[in-house]
């Protein structure tokens, strides 16, 4: 039996973290890792999927979701793509990401869609 920690998934999940403290400057009581979708506060009470999100990312005065991450121990393909986009529908983020290790593309809503951008932004970045 394969210890968690251990998974792909997992490490990328915690290398990416630590990149966001350290580099990126994102606070850690900002960042909510592995949660279900109904653990939104703007969701609550809401009939959502039983979905977990890896890693959402918070700020604002209203403390709103900013940024939804879904990290893959795969290459980045459409499937991918569609996951963190469908989770969306009901988050609506304005960023969200994919990281599998190798690369992390970030999606930023615009009024017709997302535009992709290499990269993580810095989190003050993710306020305009």
């Amino acid at each position: 039996m394969s210890n968690k920690k251990d998974l792909p998934e997992e490490r990328i999940r915690r290398a990416l973290l630590s990149f966001m403290k350290e580099e990126l400057c994102y606070p850690e009581e900002m960042i909510a890792v592995e949660r279900s979708l109904s653990s939104f506060p703007h969701l609550k009470g809401k009939k959502v999927p039983n979905r977990r999100f890896d890693v959402a990312v918070f700020g604002g005065k209203e403390v709103k979701p900013l940024l939804i991450i879904e990290c893959k121990a795969v290459p980045l393909d459409q499937k991918a793509f569609d996951q963190v986009i469908g989770y969306n529908h009901l988050v609506q983020a304005p960023f969200l990401a994919l990281c599998n290790g190798e690369e992390i593309l970030t999606l930023i809503k615009e009024a017709n869609g997302y535009r992709i951008e290499k990269g993580l932004p810095e989190y003050k970045a993710l306020f305009g």
